[in-house]
């Protein structure tokens, strides 16, 4: 009985030394692409962050940064990447701003140098593009 619970504890030591050195190697902290663009009125940052293997959320940051300060409201506003489009329409601006998070499960990301951002407001419309900033961490 006793060799039983001795390699039972060897078995236990070995999962946990794999485990600390994984945690302590990085493989717990999720992998984070940031992108980021502007034109003459808006500026844009988008991150996609990996909660697993096919889990991500991204996070949209539109903030408007032109000179007409009456501005409240975008009629649509769309950001493509490869494999992937997100956007949304008649959003009301907040302190400048529109913040949209989402979650997606069972999704491939595909990492590419760019995206393309469009937006519509008033009776104007922007388009640009997004690139991806390197994270020096």
């Amino acid at each position: 009985m006793k060799r039983n619970k001795l390699i039972f504890l060897i078995i236990a030591f070995i999962i946990f030394v794999f485990f600390a050195y994984d945690f302590l190697k990085g493989r717990h902290i999720s992998e984070q692409y940031l992108y980021e663009g502007k034109s003459e009125n808006w500026k844009v940052s988008s991150t996609f962050t990996s909660k697993g293997h096919v889990n991500y959320q991204s996070k949209i940051i539109i903030e408007y940064i032109g000179k007409d300060n009456s501005i409240i409201e975008v009629n649509s506003w769309s950001l493509e990447g490869t494999g992937y489009g997100v956007g949304g329409g008649e959003q009301t601006l907040k302190d400048n701003k529109i913040i949209k998070t989402s979650d997606y499960e069972d999704f491939q990301f595909k990492q590419s140098d760019q995206q393309s951002f469009s937006i519509e407001w008033l009776d104007e419309d922007e388009e640009f593009k997004l690139y991806q900033k390197v994270n020096n961490n």
